[in-house]
């Protein structure tokens, strides 16, 4: 026998060339080397889950399945896995929403990529998203919501201001949602012994003449600057 080629209900039946079975004979049941049978279950199953037994003039073959035809389904992926028409298998784009079973994100397909986006500000059971996508307790404000069940900040720098370092004259260092920040002293307020110098608005004590140049008053001839709160003439 050289060959066949035939047709079964939806699917192409793959033409092969099979030898006079040598040695095995008619019973010989790899389809490649033209196995015997009376229907398609006595052949093997081809390796790609596009083709399917086929049996054909008492001899095994592999049917193709039609293009399109979805196998080896995966909820969530984005994709389909169906059949080309030639027998080898292709992914396809398709509303397939990837569930990360997480309420703080908005699940989404980006093409064949799934993707989780968080939702801040949405309600969750038991808190409220935060800005990574996480459900902390409603209470919790803390950087980055770190917080514990009790709603307070699992690694928080401080409590209150006196966890912080003490404050000065010109810099306060006070608590804030569990870190501790600095909040310099308006600029040109008074400082030092006796309040004698200036606040330089950066946190800084300096002296009291000036604070930057245009505080500076020099000659006609002189142009000065401002140096650690004092002004200094600047030779030609």
């Amino acid at each position: 026998m050289a060959g066949f080629g035939a047709s079964v209900t939806g699917c192409e039946v793959e033409e092969r060339n099979f030898g006079d079975g040598g040695s095995g004979g008619a019973g010989a049941s790899n389809p490649d080397s033209g196995g015997s049978c009376a229907v398609p279950s006595d052949c093997p199953a081809p390796a790609d889950p596009c083709q399917i037994s086929a049996c054909v003039d008492g001899r095994c073959g592999a049917a193709l399945l039609p293009e399109g035809t979805e196998i080896e389904p995966v909820a969530g992926d984005c994709q389909r896995t169906v059949c080309d028409g030639r027998g080898a298998r292709k992914g396809v784009p398709a509303d397939e929403l990837p569930d990360d079973g997480n309420p703080c994100t908005v699940d989404a397909c980006a093409g064949v990529t799934p993707e989780h986006s968080p939702q801040p500000g949405s309600s969750c059971p038991g808190g409220i998203c935060d800005e990574a996508g996480q459900c902390v307790p409603a209470g919790c404000s803390c950087p980055g919501g770190d917080c514990d069940e009790a709603g307070e900040c699992a690694s928080a720098e401080c409590v209150d201001d006196a966890d912080c370092d003490s404050s000065t004259e010109c810099a306060e260092h006070i608590c804030i949602d569990g870190a501790c920040l600095t909040e310099p002293v308006q600029r040109g307020m008074p400082c030092g012994w006796g309040g004698q110098e200036q606040c330089d608005g950066e946190g800084q004590c300096m002296g009291d003449e000036c604070v930057e140049d245009s505080d500076c008053a020099c000659g006609f001839s002189e142009t000065c600057i401002c140096l650690a709160g004092s002004c200094y003439p600047l030779e030609d």
